[in-house]
């Protein structure tokens, strides 16, 4: 998800990219309770670290491409293969818990990269929930959908978005196959029926959800026995679009070593949170980022931080700009402020770290992690010679949202199962063609033509209205009224989000003021 436009329409999208910004939350849903479930917050105070500094074991994992990225959709996607060797690319976002797809029979989906719906008549294996089925219900509930009213017992789910489109269907249950060393196993997921406005018209066929909790794909098949209770993202760098995504506990060699280790902090079970001690900008420590909470999500295109602390990282990169020589250009877009420089021809995605400072996020005891220019620069749309700060002021004043961007040419670990994210620098290409290829069955078709990132948001003081609902122990930034807003940002164009899924919440509600 994607949250630049997600609070005032003149915070829209850019032609030809998608930013997705997702955010999740731990609620309690009125009309459906979920089954109580621990949330990583209560099992990382005490945390498993016996895979810290040894090699996870590849016994139960695969790896697959990942095509997208920042470049061009904005968005990551996979392969997700069910029955009769048929194949639908979803969005991967590790701030999601639903998985859903256009099925056989759909009143009303649009057309996708998939040449037709999912035709569950060629599953043996296939199997719709029905509510009538004491179990069945109780399996619809831990969904958090809801049991039909009619004689049908069908198990009902809906999502719906502030900016009117939406998709709706119901749980089924089916085998899904992932390759490697996994083991087919029997997943529930959404099969729609209707999906009305930009769902209906986008590209991808729909979302893999990878949240924290136990709604997930990933999450169900980890109690199935199929893989190890950790996964991998690895985001292609500059130039480039695609990556690398690992399901279980997959043995790299010795390509993770001396990867910095930190724990799972977030107060719910969605979020993949962490806590850094500081990020610093070459030498220079960055105001406003102390002991700042940071949420890892790869459904966001940028990273996304605080008013102070996007501050104080706009004035060190024009210091250091400023000292290498090079010079303040536009934006490709002049009704966005975009913060570009740009020098002589020497200046490019090549030469880019000779220009500009490493950016350094220190984690205290568990280590820090030094990224180059790229964790946080994207390339001038129009000017082969410039590029542009692709950090911006997010919805929170007391967190990160640290996206794809960041996450370029980094393995980023997510060992669900000791409760920590695990972070090591190096070329995520290289890595995706060694280990594939002897993993995967099959692979995604290739992306898009490269197209301009979206743009940052124009910062013009203007007022942000936001609902904080207290819940679990932490405030989530909300746009709108006494809903709970799962933001994304999209605009006409398929690859621009612009969502706010929306859920009634039993909490307290307070509307406040964040400007």
């Amino acid at each position: 998800m994607s949250p630049r436009g997600v609070v005032t329409a003149r915070h829209r999208a850019r032609h030809g990219a998608m930013m997705m910004m997702t955010l999740t939350l731990t609620m309690m849903i009125r009309a459906v309770r979920a089954a109580p479930r621990a949330s990583i917050h209560a099992l990382a105070r005490a945390p498993d670290r016996s895979t810290r500094g040894r090699r996870l074991d590849s016994s139960n994992a695969a790896a697959r491409d990942l095509a997208g990225g920042v470049l061009g959709t904005g968005t990551l996607w996979m392969t997700f293969e069910l029955a009769g060797n048929q194949r639908y690319e979803l969005i991967v976002d590790t701030g999601s818990s639903m998985t859903y797809l256009p099925c056989k029979g759909c009143e009303r989906c649009g057309e996708h990269e998939s040449s037709g719906y999912y035709d569950y008549d060629r599953s043996p294996d296939f199997r719709a929930l029905n509510c009538s089925r004491e179990a069945d219900a109780n399996a619809c509930a831990d969904m958090a959908a809801t049991c039909s009213a009619a004689s049908t017992g069908a198990c009902e789910y809906s999502v719906s978005y502030q900016e009117g489109s939406s998709s709706r269907g119901y749980i089924v249950e089916d085998v899904v196959r992932f390759g490697g060393t996994v083991p087919n196993a029997r997943v529930a997921f959404g099969c729609e029926v209707v999906e009305t406005n930009s769902i209906l018209t986008q590209r991808a066929d729909g979302l893999f959800g990878l949240g924290g909790d136990s709604r997930t794909t990933f999450a169900q098949m980890v109690r199935a026995g199929a893989i190890g209770n950790a996964f991998s993202l690895c985001v292609d760098g500059f130039g480039k679009n695609g990556g690398l995504m690992t399901l279980g506990r997959f043995d790299f060699g010795d390509a993770d070593a001396g990867a910095v280790s930190t724990p799972l902090t977030g107060e719910t079970s969605t979020f993949y949170e962490t806590k850094a001690r500081r990020w610093s900008l070459g030498d220079v420590e960055l105001d406003g980022s102390t002991n700042m909470a940071t949420i890892i999500d790869s459904g966001t295109t940028f990273t996304y931080v605080p008013t102070a602390m996007h501050r104080a990282f706009a004035a060190s990169l024009k210091t250091a700009a400023t000292r290498a020589g090079l010079e303040p250009v536009e934006g490709a877009d002049p009704q966005y402020e975009d913060v570009c420089y740009g020098g002589g021809s020497t200046l490019t995605q090549d030469t880019v770290g000779q220009f500009f400072p490493s950016l350094t996020i220190d984690y205290g005891d568990d280590g820090s992690i030094e990224l180059g220019p790229e964790n946080y620069l994207f390339a001038h749309e129009t000017n082969a010679h410039a590029f542009c700060l692709g950090v911006f002021v997010g919805p929170f004043w007391n967190k990160i949202l640290l996206g794809q961007i960041t996450m370029r040419d980094t393995l980023v670990t997510f060992d669900v199962g000791a409760h920590r994210v695990n972070m090591t620098t190096l070329n995520c290409r290289a890595l995706q063609q060694r280990y594939v290829g002897a993993n995967e069955t099959s692979s995604p078709p290739a992306p898009p033509p490269p197209a301009p990132p979206p743009p940052p948001p124009s910062h013009t003081g203007s007022i942000w209205p936001f609902v904080f609902v207290g819940f679990g122990g932490t405030a989530a930034a909300l746009g709108g009224s006494a809903l709970a807003r799962r933001l994304r940002a999209r605009n006409a164009n398929d690859r621009q989000w612009r969502r706010l899924e929306e859920d009634t919440l039993d909490a307290q509600i307070e509307l406040i003021d964040l400007a």
